[in-house]
């Protein structure tokens, strides 16, 4: 298991930083595997559940693994869809991603600051939330010291701690077009060029696109960032490798493209404008 989350050191390359910067209070919750408390907490960023997959995989004896040519990770068989953070170096998903992959079912119990996994449960992709009621599992907050787990009293505590999002792929297309967004990070120099503007910053989108037509494409069309207050942004033919060619049904291009936005914008959505269809829009967040 431990092999298997080596991809971690390179997923740190391609993270997206929260905006708003920096640091955060952060809620922690007990996280339970069956009746045994792990020692890692979940926790609640943006009013969401998030719980760490490498704890919880091990402690429940959960198949996960990392895909990196499809840039996915996969919980017993099943695409893990939603956001992923990073926090304090280990990866955290949605506790409903979890649970709907897995198999397993779950109960967050909001009032005692524990979320609860059962295998022993028959109802499986169960989640389950409330805030007043006592647990539907029994819980037990010692284990035997070689079994990996650790006791803490229930209970949540603010920290502050930085945390990084992970870029999970985009894809979006019409009957002519596949688009899918691989990866987008933020630089303030790109092949030795820096920003024009010190409140600037590049935006990198890696990106693919696919003709999905039965027709040769002569004109793939041109992309455009747009950010969360609407601005649009052209790309930078100089500093991008993603060029415009022609491309035979079921042919593919591949590269990347450079915006200089400022510092304070948040990219929304990448745009694929043709001659011949409505734009196609990705939402990147």
């Amino acid at each position: 298991m431990a092999r298997i989350f080596t991809f971690l050191s390179g997923l740190l390359l391609c993270c997206v930083i929260v905006s708003g910067s920096g640091y955060a209070a952060i809620k922690t919750v007990d996280v339970f595997a069956g009746n045994r408390l792990i020692s890692q907490k979940g926790i609640i960023n943006k009013g969401s559940l998030y719980v760490p997959v490498r704890g919880l995989s091990e402690a429940l004896g959960v198949s996960c693994k990392w895909e990196p040519s499809r840039n996915r990770l996969v919980v017993n068989g099943k695409t893990v869809f939603g956001k992923a953070i990073k926090y304090r170096d280990a990866l955290y998903i949605p506790y409903s991603s979890f649970a709907s992959c897995s198999g397993i079912a779950v109960v967050y119990d909001g009032k005692a600051s524990r979320v609860v996994f059962n295998p022993s449960v028959g109802e499986h992709n169960t989640v389950s939330f409330f805030e007043n009621k006592g647990s539907a599992f029994p819980i037990s907050t010692s284990s035997p010291s070689s079994s990996g787990y650790k006791s803490s009293a229930s209970g949540s505590s603010k920290v502050s701690s930085f945390i990084d999002e992970p870029f999970i792929p985009v894809m979006g297309e019409n009957d002519i077009f596949k688009v899918a967004v691989t990866n987008i990070k933020d630089t303030s120099e790109v092949k030795g060029q820096s920003v024009s503007n010190p409140d600037n910053k590049f935006v990198i989108v890696h990106l693919s696109q696919q003709n999905v037509s039965n027709e040769v494409q002569i004109y793939t069309g041109k992309f455009a960032l747009m950010d969360k207050s609407s601005r649009i942004y052209e790309y930078s033919e100089g500093l991008s490798n993603f060029w415009l060619i022609v491309l035979r049904p079921g042919g593919s291009n591949f590269g990347y493209i450079v915006f200089e936005i400022p510092k304070t914008a948040e990219p929304s959505k990448l745009i694929l404008s043709t001659t011949s269809r409505p734009p196609l829009a990705l939402n990147l967040h």
